[in-house]
């Protein structure tokens, strides 16, 4: 185990963070890999600030609670930090939280009336580049209840997995083949899943197809719902999905009634969002190429009684309470992340969270994937 006299410099939006005294990170149980343990949410106070004075401290208009960091936040934010670096050096490794409830508590503020409750017992998939692993992220926070978070910021898959008791975030998959063992095999009571929701990171269209099939070959024979961003910041040009062939694969993958294995039982498809494309860029394609891959689905929802819909990602932005707030310079998410990615990082590398322009990492404000996960949930149920 790592000892508590362990002395640790992350670099933070700009300036040094120094704690003495961190926590034990890690601890081996008989006849298990290592597991990374939490004795309470790793992410309740995780923000971060900077040294720009002209930046707002914004503040959540739901608890009160402060999304920057503060001097009693520094171990939190460093341990959390410590739990990712360690993660990326390991195969079979989760971020857990006790004491989680299964979503029998979940709050309002970042759900839709009635919570995220009717996703127990669900299994989700979601697929695409680093937009869809944000939502992917935003949706182990929600579930977690937390108001501030970062994104871990990985370009390989992911998964989360909630029981009636507790939950395991594992950060880092590396094939899809990765999904078939049994995960966690430590826990308990193997049999009390709630919810699962596994990321494939596969940023491009062209690559999805075959991801998806070996996906349903060696991890999961059904699941309740897809999510799928075709591709997004990874290929800008408009003609990036051959849209005939769209059809006919969302066709193939929904279950019906003479396929009940291999398939989705509904899928939602996300759009690119646009508005944080530079001129330069050519983001008129990507509109464009949004438009089309609209009226597609649109045909598939009138041809499957609505089990396969679109969902507007630049609506979303457009009408996010006070304004949608992107990360820092102009970089193109809306949730803070660490850098540099997780699988790259290495020991004599600093390791930061990069932050949104107002300053915080909230998760209330100004983020436009809370909405996305609202849609999402009211679908789902």
């Amino acid at each position: 185990m790592i000892g508590r006299n362990v002395d640790l410099w992350v670099i933070v939006a700009g300036f040094t963070l120094h704690c003495r005294g961190c926590d034990g990170l890690a601890s081996i149980t008989s006849g298990s890999r290592p597991r990374i343990q939490s004795d309470q949410s790793l992410y309740d106070t995780l923000a971060v600030s900077s040294t720009l004075p002209d930046l707002r401290r914004a503040q959540s208009p739901y608890t009160g609670k402060q999304c920057y960091l503060n001097s009693d936040q520094q171990a939190d934010l460093t341990s959390y930090v410590q739990k990712l670096k360690k993660c990326g050096a390991l195969e079979d490794c989760a971020i857990w939280t006790r004491g989680f409830h299964g979503g029998q508590t979940l709050g309002t503020e970042y759900w839709p009336a009635g919570g995220a409750n009717c996703l127990l017992g669900q299994r989700h998939a979601f697929i695409g580049g680093s937009m869809m692993r944000q939502v992917f992220s935003n949706m182990v926070h929600g579930l977690r209840g937390h108001q501030c978070g970062a994104d871990h910021n990985a370009h390989l898959h992911g998964r989360y997995v909630t029981c009636s008791t507790e939950d395991a975030f594992q950060p880092i998959v590396r094939d899809i083949s990765g999904f078939q063992p049994w995960f966690p095999s430590n826990w308990a009571d193997p049999h009390c899943l709630n919810y699962t929701a596994d990321y494939l990171h596969v940023p491009e269209w062209r690559g999805q197809p075959s991801a998806l099939r070996q996906y349903f070959k060696h991890g999961a024979r059904t699941i309740d719902m897809l999510i799928m961003l075709p591709v997004c910041i990874w290929n800008l040009a408009k003609d990036a999905i051959e849209f005939t062939y769209f059809k006919e694969f969302m066709l193939q993958i929904l279950c019906d009634s003479g396929k009940s294995e291999s398939c989705a039982t509904k899928v939602l498809v996300l759009s690119c969002p646009t508005s944080r494309i530079p001129k330069g860029k050519n983001p008129q394609a990507v509109v464009e190429r949004n438009g089309d891959l609209s009226k597609t689905v649109d045909q598939l929802r009138n041809l499957t009684a609505g089990r396969i819909r679109f969902l507007d990602f630049d609506r979303i932005v457009a009408s996010t309470p006070g304004g949608a707030v992107g990360d820092y310079h102009g970089n193109w998410h809306y949730e803070c992340f660490i850098n540099p990615p997780l699988e790259s990082w290495l020991p004599k590398f600093p390791i930061g969270v990069y932050p949104k322009e107002d300053n915080t990492c909230s998760l209330l404000q100004g983020n436009p994937n809370v909405e996305v996960l609202r849609e999402l949930v009211q679908f789902a149920c």
